[in-house]
């Protein structure tokens, strides 16, 4: 009789153990979850141990040890860890552009404004994410900035709404806006776009005012220098592609075959020993670019001939006759 009320003792603590503990809720996890390693099993109990020895206290740290995340907790962590391991990624790509000289810190910049343009900085939860990776003073060098960024971007859009300036001048007005709200950073932010627009400028003024003036293979060596020259100093701002097409903007003037030789040394030039496979595309650009031609002119013409009969038939008739016919066009065109 003794034995049983000692095992009715254990059942009933080790029950009400399990109504006690109650699962830690979401919101509790904090930020570094960590499972509990399973505890060592008790040696079993003797049966002239007292009923006493097995508290709900006991029963508690046995449920918690073998106690694994939930679904949802284990989402929640995974999200933080994500969003961590993203913001760690940010401020590195800050530091990075940080010192690159020319920059082009304006668009890590730029995508932090998009999400904070209409608001106060010291309400920008975006930067203030970045906070816990920042040291102080990037901290504040990033809330001067996007302070100043602010108030660039309404400024520079009275700048580029006059029509009194040409395309030069304006940019002039905006390098000097630039200077004055940025300092010693406007290079860090702008230097690679100020490269690339002064190189750009350079070949239109050699495009306009300087070819006419000079012999071909003048123009192309001083386009070369000038591609050179941004080349030397931010390698990827131009493609063999875009310095390839400035180049045949250079021999507009000439006639055909001229200029059909001169194309040839230049996709040598630019290209390399991909230099035939570029002449075979052309080529086959010039052919689309004929056939289209060509059905554009029959177009017109099938277009002005059932734009006449439109008053002498029904509209049901017309409108077959017309997709028939334009059917029939499109085939003739593009069967290929």
């Amino acid at each position: 009789m003794k034995n049983k009320l000692v095992v009715a003792g254990l059942t009933l603590l080790a029950v009400s153990a399990m109504f006690w503990w109650q699962p830690p809720a979401a919101g509790d996890l904090a930020t570094d979850v960590q499972v509990l390693a399973p505890a060592p099993a008790p040696a079993p109990a003797a049966q002239h141990q007292p009923a006493t020895t097995v508290t709900p206290v006991a029963g508690q740290m046995q449920g918690a040890a073998t106690m694994a995340l939930l679904p949802e907790e284990e989402s929640l962590v995974s999200t933080r860890e994500r969003k961590a391991e993203q913001l760690r990624q940010q401020v590195s790509e800050y530091r990075r552009l940080r010192q690159a000289q020319p920059g082009n810190l304006q668009a890590w910049l730029d995508r932090l404004w998009q999400q904070c343009q209409d608001i106060d900085v010291s309400q920008c939860q975006p930067l203030a994410d970045l906070a816990s990776e920042l040291s102080s003073a990037e901290l504040a060098e990033l809330q001067r900035l996007l302070k100043n960024y602010q108030q660039y971007q309404q400024q520079l859009s009275q700048l580029t709404m006059s029509s009194d300036l040409n395309s030069l001048q304006r940019f002039e007005q905006v390098k000097t806006l630039r200077q004055q709200l940025f300092g010693a950073l406007t290079e860090t932010l702008f230097g690679q776009e100020h490269q690339y627009a002064a190189y750009q400028f350079a070949v239109q003024d050699l495009q306009v005012n300087e070819a006419p003036n000079l012999s071909v293979s003048q123009r192309l060596d001083k386009l070369a220098q000038l591609q050179q020259q941004l080349r030397g100093a931010e390698p990827g701002l131009i493609s063999p592609d875009s310095a390839y097409q400035q180049a045949l903007l250079l021999l507009k003037d000439l006639p055909p075959s001229e200029r059909a030789d001169w194309q040839q040394q230049l996709r040598t030039r630019y290209f390399g020993k991909d230099a035939a496979a570029v002449e075979a595309f052309e080529a086959l650009q010039q052919q689309q670019q004929v056939q289209m031609q060509a059905y554009q002119a029959e177009l017109q013409q099938l277009e002005r001939h059932f734009a006449m009969l439109k008053t002498q038939q029904d509209d049901a008739s017309w409108q077959q006759q017309y997709a028939q016919a334009l059917t029939v066009l499109r085939l003739k065109h593009f069967t290929n």
